[in-house]
């Protein structure tokens, strides 16, 4: 399970790398503000190595974090995890990408090639978490679930972004783009804590908070409390079908 808690771990730094240049590309350039500026104008500002550094490291990260992401959604139908998987790795790439300095030698087909995955970053990037929101909400709701139990919040966290990513994309408002880019990281944010945050076992079952610890060994206890009294030539099966969890 090792790759699993660097996959989460990833994406935390992941998060935290570009929300962290992106910042400091933002405060270091003179005359920028959201109200005008959209973010994709930092590639080409006065501290755009520090953006191409906050990009490439984080879009890079990511990847191994969703595919970490994609091992926590049990009992999804496994084209829809492996397409949305895909995407997500398509998308980060391209995220990656958009750090790449510019070419003053080549401005107009570096433009248009950083305008089309700047595009794929971004709108890839709304897909592909209104994707995995849906799917956290289809595995924690099904009986025989045996993954991370994802919060409702952060299921409806990623669709609202989802929403006003379209919104952004009929309007073009500059500020509404860094509203945008800002939530689509703080739920990947808030995805990768929330992972680390629980406890992963070895063997199959749910996963547990270290606040649910008393509530499980309670549950541990009564079963052995059930099995010793049932003891006897009684099948081990036959005891087994009258614990309920």
């Amino acid at each position: 399970m090792k790759d699993i808690r660097i996959g989460v771990v990833f994406g935390f730094f992941g998060a935290l790398f570009i929300i962290i240049f992106l910042l400091l590309t933002a405060f270091l350039t003179p005359g920028f503000t959201p109200l005008r500026n959209p973010i994709s104008s930092l590639g080409y500002s006065t501290a755009n190595s520090l953006y191409g550094i906050g990009l490439i490291m984080g879009g890079s990260l990511l990847i191994p974090f969703y595919i970490y992401l994609e091992r926590e959604l049990l009992n999804i139908k496994e084209s829809v995890r492996r397409l949305t998987t895909a995407i997500a790795i398509f998308t980060n790439a391209c995220v990656a990408l958009v750090g790449i300095p510019p070419d003053p030698i080549n401005i107009e087909a570096f433009q248009t090639f950083h305008a089309f995955v700047a595009v794929v970053g971004f709108i890839g990037t709304s897909i592909h978490i209104v994707f995995y929101s849906i799917m956290m909400h289809q595995s924690s709701k099904s009986i025989n679930s045996n993954g991370q139990i994802f919060k409702k919040y952060l299921v409806y966290f990623g669709i609202f972004t989802g929403i006003l990513s379209v919104i952004f994309l009929i309007v073009q408002y500059s500020i509404l783009q860094w509203i945008v880019g800002a939530l689509l990281i703080f739920w990947v944010l808030i995805t990768a804590i929330q992972g680390i945050s629980f406890k992963v076992s070895k063997t199959q079952g749910a996963y547990y908070n270290k606040s649910q610890n008393p509530e499980v060994l309670k549950l541990f206890k009564n079963h052995i409390q059930i099995l010793d009294h049932e003891k006897g030539n009684e099948p081990l099966s036959e005891i087994f079908k009258k614990i309920r969890l």
